[in-house]
């Protein structure tokens, strides 16, 4: 099979998520039709001044709400508001570094991402169907979730039993009915455009990882395999003078060079992930550990019947969740990275001539060391890192229960 031509490609997994994004207005519409571009543009100008809006008023009003001390402090929405800060901050990132985002996008859409054989083409279609999985998976919990939240939310209103949102940092008086409306309409924006906007940015950042992962796994097979030889070969081999399969086999060097290659753009792509979200990521687990622990203080102030404190314990998952995925992600490409180089050494290395042999050796040496993801350059992204930061948020949870 030629290079590049398998009918699955590697941003086939990528396609679906930035698809998302263009309907969430966070990316460019993929169309060829103009008028389409031109409403979709508009759309986007729109959502971006909507999001930009409600995250300056919600943060604006949070802060104030604890340096005016004739307001009274509104636990509940403390968490909330961090996940909206953090929110922010990946945006950004994002929407800064489009530009490097298409050159990862075109990278990966060049011939050293895409299946040399049917085997390379198992993998880009284990890529594609696993990340499909967890995108719906995620999606769904999602929907099911703010569904149920906002239903909830909607009949307290409604039936006089909730005066104000407690996830609101906004003066809105429930009063009237215009009034009440416009607090759902609200919410109900927030919801879609920043709760299902943010988890989707997170699915694009899960998307390059586990495309890194998959590739390291085809790069892997393929170096294991590479020197064997059939019964054939071997009988001509050894049917007159001794030859090295290097030697009777041109092809194997250049097909070595071409993996390692393709090794050094699967660490290229990593490095500019972590270029443009990593300090979004750091931001993410900063303002994170403060959430899990503002999160189990509400819900170990409301009762053990109280719908309060299921609705904290959905919240508390979702931080838990959010979080443990980058974590997740970050110690499985280590974890692949590592036994790269048992792969090549466990292929038949000595059946090549001494010089090809170095040539292993020196690959073996480089790849020994694993592809470690560090935000910023400081704080490594894999599951220690998570039980840290869960640690840290239960050791401020209880500084706040022996304050109170």
């Amino acid at each position: 099979m030629a290079l590049g031509s398998s009918k699955t490609k590697a941003f086939d997994s990528h396609k679906m998520v930035y698809t998302a994004l263009a309907w969430y207005g966070y990316w460019e519409l993929q169309s060829e039709s103009r008028r389409a571009k031109y409403v979709h543009a508009i759309y986007r100008v729109f959502i971006l001044s909507y999001v930009i809006w409600y995250n300056t008023v919600q943060i604006y009003n949070a802060v104030t709400s604890f340096v005016d001390v004739d307001k009274s402090v509104q636990w509940p929405g403390v968490d909330l508001v961090l996940t909206d800060l953090a929110f922010v901050i990946k945006l950004s990132c994002f929407m800064i570094n489009t530009k490097k985002l298409k050159a990862i996008n075109d990278q990966i859409k060049g011939p050293m991402f895409h299946a040399d054989t049917r085997q390379d083409e198992k993998f880009i279609m284990e890529n594609y169907i696993t990340y499909r999985k967890i995108f719906k998976i995620i999606n769904i919990c999602m929907t099911f979730s703010v569904v149920g939240w906002l239903s909830y939310r909607n009949f307290q209103a409604w039936t006089g039993r909730l005066h104000a949102m407690p996830e609101l940092y906004f003066s809105i008086n429930f009063d009237s009915k215009l009034s009440l409306a416009k607090a759902i309409a609200v919410q109900s924006m927030r919801s879609i455009w920043t709760g299902f906007g943010h988890v989707t940015l997170d699915l694009l950042i899960f998307s390059y990882y586990l495309q890194a992962v998959h590739q390291l796994r085809l790069i892997k097979h393929n170096m294991k395999h590479l020197f064997d030889s059939d019964n054939t070969t071997r009988q001509r081999r050894y049917s007159g003078r001794f030859q090295y399969l290097d030697e009777t086999c041109a092809d194997i060097k250049t097909r070595f060079v071409y993996y390692i290659r393709r090794h050094q753009n699967i660490v290229g792509l990593i490095n500019n992930v972590n270029d443009i979200f990593g300090f979004g990521i750091a931001t993410h687990i900063f303002f994170m550990t403060f959430g899990i622990c503002f999160a189990i203080y509400d819900a170990s102030a409301a009762g053990i019947y109280d719908p309060a404190a299921a609705y904290w314990g959905i919240i508390l998952l979702f931080h838990l969740g959010q979080t443990c995925f980058f974590c997740y992600f970050g110690s499985l490409l280590e974890s692949e990275s590592d036994t790269l180089s048992t792969s090549v050494y466990s292929s038949n290395w000595t059946e090549v001539s001494p010089k090809f042999r170095r040539m292993i050796v020196i690959t073996i040496c480089n790849w020994q060391t694993p592809i470690t993801v560090k935000l910023c350059g400081l704080l490594p992204l894999s599951l220690n890192t998570f039980v840290s930061m869960c640690r840290l948020a239960y050791s401020m949870f209880a500084m706040l229960l022996s304050v109170k």
